[in-house]
């Protein structure tokens, strides 16, 4: 089948039937199709009209022989070009008409009916309809009919039913590793199709939406087992918070002419372009990462403090090395005296030699005075190596009082922030250093830390946990993870920093009624973080479930 299903495709044979004047019918011929048989079968009808030149369409109808309507519809009249086919032992000029319908039907017995049509869609006087009664349709098989319509007293037409079955693949599998929620890692992504004719299967991946990956998915795998399943896995590396979209599609292969696998849809398509044959999965992937900014973008305030903090070092710093250079500048000073007193020093030395060899030597006056100016060294190098100590420590305890001053800013900010939310007076018993999923807060037996009633832009704090709030996809999303945030926060659960960002952006956005698409998408980002801080992927982790 797979070698000749274009031609098939492509050519229904018409076979010219010369005969009586009335209408004729001829018993069903079943043609199987090779390959294991499926669950439906297809039944073709190709109707050839010569000399009936008012006929401008052809009705079929298709019954049960119970009687039971099953079709019923109306197909225009070709004309075909007998020159063209040189495969069809048919003598005639010119071209003929015909009208070519297929239909799938359940295996069983149907009665066909044909009717040639006017323009205006009623039936031709001068043609008969033709009616063959019993036709067997079996699994698996295509049934071939041959039917005539006698029109004008001189003619009649055959018809000739012609039908191939080819069957899409369908995708069986998708499976994460390690999960669809996962850090800033790689993950393997596989899919699984199984094409029921027996025919090959190739994959297509490709991004829908979401940021620009750090790597994009790429094939690390492909396989066929015994049971004819094929698996291919890809492997991306997200690199960026965000909420991405992917879609996978599998295609149905065949061999052409020359024998090498090719796409079922190519081969087709130079007859129907529109023609499909394949099998199509769209499927999320969410990444957390751990930085702040990775996760809210950017946080103006912090920065512009950061930024400030970092002057101010920077200030301190230049200060320090212009004192370097201000004292390099009086050590350079010094040497320069030390060396114009080195001078006459030396000066001296040889008048002293001189006269020692007039006078003999002079032993007392000279050892002074190199013991004079070995104590002067050592004075000198004992203040100079102090200093130095001394700007350094001056330098340390700036740089100190820099650093504590910015890791106190950062945790009072943080804490006022969790304390803001977790603060509310009803907090019921201890508090638990864990976080519970969505799945908790709607169960029955859950005791909340806070009323149910509360209400978050006029819905309930209960109806927006179970899904209620029906204001949009991407509102009640990151409504329900924001208020499941908070509840986990007000039990007592702590919260990492992006977090608690998180849950302050959130409160913002959901201020609007409608998102924007900009809007959506950031929805999208912060219901990610804020569903894998209550699953417990990142914080405190999940708590131990009580029942």
């Amino acid at each position: 089948m797979k070698n000749r299903i274009l031609a098939l495709l492509s050519l229904l044979a018409l076979v010219a039937m010369a005969g009586a004047c009335d209408m004729g019918t001829t018993e069903p011929a079943p043609s199987p199709i090779p390959g294991e048989p499926g669950t439906e079968t297809g039944l073709a009808l190709t109707v050839d009209l010569d000399g009936a030149a008012e006929a401008q369409a052809m009705r079929f109808e298709v019954s049960t022989c119970d009687g039971e309507a099953v079709v019923s519809e109306d197909v225009a009249l070709s004309e075909l070009e007998l020159g063209a086919i040189e495969e069809l032992d048919i003598n005639a000029d010119g071209g003929l008409q015909f009208a070519d319908y297929f239909v799938v039907l359940e295996p069983g017995c149907y009665d066909v009916e044909i009717q040639p049509l006017d323009a205006a869609g009623d039936p031709l006087e001068s043609c008969s309809p033709a009616l063959a009664e019993g036709i067997e349709v079996e699994s698996g098989v295509t049934t071939e009919i041959v039917m005539v319509s006698q029109c004008g007293g001189d003619h009649f037409g055959g018809l000739d039913v012609l039908g191939v079955l080819n069957f899409a693949p369908t995708i069986t599998k998708l499976t994460f590793d390690p999960s669809k929620i996962a850090g800033c890692n790689a993950v393997t992504i596989c899919a699984s199709a199984v094409d029921s004719d027996g025919d090959g299967v190739e994959f297509e991946w490709e991004q829908l939406s979401g940021p620009v990956p750090q790597t994009p998915l790429s094939v690390v795998s492909s396989s066929t087992d015994d049971q004819g399943v094929t698996t291919e896995c890809g492997e991306i590396t997200p690199g960026y918070t965000g909420a991405y979209t992917f879609r996978v599609t599998a295609f149905d292969l065949m061999e052409d002419d020359d024998g090498e696998l090719v796409r079922v849809e190519d081969l087709v398509g130079a007859v129907d372009p529109d023609f499909r044959s394949r099998s199509a999965l769209s499927f999320p992937l969410y990444a957390v990462c751990e930085e702040p900014e990775d996760v809210l973008g950017e946080i103006e305030d912090p920065k512009k403090e950061k930024k400030h903090e970092e002057e101010e070092e920077e200030e301190v710093l230049g200060e320090i090395e212009e004192e370097k250079k201000e004292k390099k500048h009086e050590k350079e000073e010094e040497e320069e005296v030390l060396g114009e007193i080195e001078d006459p020093k030396k000066e001296k030395k040889h008048e002293e030699e001189e006269e020692e060899e007039v006078l003999g030597e002079i032993e007392d006056p000279k050892k002074e005075k190199e013991y004079e100016k070995e104590e002067e060294e050592e004075v000198l190098g004992e203040i100079e190596e102090e200093e130095k100590e001394e700007k350094k420590e001056e330098a340390e305890e700036v740089l100190g009082e820099i650093e504590e001053e910015k890791k106190a800013y950062d945790e009072d900010v943080l804490a006022e922030l969790e304390d803001a939310y977790r603060k509310d007076g009803d907090v019921l018993g201890e508090l638990e250093d864990c976080t519970w999923p969505v799945s908790y807060w709607t169960h029955e037996d859950a005791e909340w830390p806070t009323s149910k009633s509360r209400l978050l832009y006029g819905h309930s704090w209960d109806h927006v946990v179970h899904g209620e709030a029906e204001m949009g996809k991407a509102w009640d999303g990151l409504a329900t993870n924001y208020v499941v945030a908070l509840l986990n926060l007000k039990q007592g659960a702590s919260v990492p920093a992006g977090v608690l960002l998180a849950i302050v952006e959130a409160e913002e956005l959901l201020e609007e009624e409608s998102f924007t698409l900009s809007q959506r998408i950031r929805a999208m980002d912060l219901t990610a973080v804020l569903y894998a801080y209550n699953l417990g992927l990142v914080g405190p982790g999940s708590c131990d479930w009580p029942w």
